[in-house]
């Protein structure tokens, strides 16, 4: 399957596949992947629209420091349309993968 074909599915699976709004775009999010460790970005998740165009989020803040431990991270989540010739490959794999193995 390539990612176009991979799109067209989940668009056409779009009333049947959970979907959620992030930050104004709603979107099925395929895939997330945990980046805890970067002040700058603690997670970020790529989706696709009811319209097939595909939309990053990520979550970005630091943690609150209490002493010695964090204890809490306030985040902020942000989201952005995606130009699919600007798609970076392993998210290409993610969103493949997701339409592959979800029983559409």
């Amino acid at each position: 399957m390539n990612i176009k074909n991979a799109i067209k599915k989940i668009q056409n699976n779009w009333s049947k596949l959970p979907h959620e709004i992030k930050s104004g775009h709603e979107a099925v999010w395929v895939a997330k992947s945990d980046l805890a460790d970067s002040c700058e970005v603690n997670e970020e998740w790529i989706g696709v629209k009811g319209d097939g165009s595909l939309v990053w989020a990520y979550a970005s803040g630091c943690p609150c420091w209490d002493g010695d431990y964090a204890t809490d991270i306030q985040k902020e989540v942000k989201a952005f349309s995606l130009n699919h010739k600007r798609t970076p490959e392993e998210w290409e794999k993610a969103i493949i993968k997701f339409a592959e193995t979800n029983e559409l």
